[in-house]
């Protein structure tokens, strides 16, 4: 079947129209993917940083911008853990802005399971709190001593053997699913799903104008 002038300047007009909606869908799916893909690195490198920033509290001895010969060992304790939680503060504003990102692009699925990892925090400044009024040399002895049966040194120190340290072990655990959940949002045979499902139903429709032509 032969075609007229017109039909086929149709013709012609509807396959440019094509390349050209594939070559916008193709342009953005890239883009988008780009912008994801930083999105997670971004908040992956931030989780870590703080994860390691609370195991780093939990380190029982001090390093040596820490410790002063000059100061007592009270005031030392003091340095060690106010430094400590400077770092931990810095890591943890980074962190906290790049999962307000992720849960403006994704929503708020992973919340549960960091609000957990703020707990184990928690913790541990709850345990540095006592240990440092246990320290005190103001307080009387007895004092002191509600204070040092207050402790749980199995949150505030961190163990010699890796293996044997429960806390870090759940901190960490925690860390990893938190990243296995972020890193979902890019699943291979989603992104070949957002490739392909666009571009066909394009090819669809000039098939159908060519047959209606």
């Amino acid at each position: 079947m032969s075609l007229t002038l017109k039909e086929l300047t149709d013709l012609i007009g509807a396959f440019g129209t094509c390349l050209a909606s594939l070559a916008a869908f193709f342009a953005i799916n890239t883009w988008r993917s780009k912008m994801n893909l930083e999105l997670v690195d971004e908040f992956i490198i931030t989780l870590y940083q703080y994860e390691n920033a609370i195991l780093e509290l939990r380190r029982p001895f001090s390093t040596y911008r820490e410790f002063a010969r000059n100061r007592g060992l009270f005031e030392n304790l003091i340095v060690r853990y106010q430094t400590r939680t400077e770092q931990l503060n810095s890591t943890k504003a980074a962190f906290n802005k790049a999962r307000i990102k992720t849960q403006a692009r994704w929503g708020d699925f992973i919340n549960m399971k960091v609000c957990h990892l703020f707990f184990y925090e928690e913790q541990i400044q709850a345990q540095i709190n006592i240990l440092l009024m246990a320290e005190d040399p103001i307080n009387k002895t007895e004092l002191r001593r509600e204070y040092y049966a207050q402790l749980d040194r199995d949150i505030l120190y961190a163990k010699l053997l890796e293996k044997d340290d429960r806390f870090a072990i759940d901190i960490k655990v925690q860390a990893h699913e938190i990243e296995m959940l972020i890193r979902n949002k890019l699943d291979i045979m989603q992104s070949i799903k957002n490739t392909f499902y666009m571009p066909a139903k394009i090819v669809r429709k000039f098939m159908k104008q060519i047959f209606r032509n």
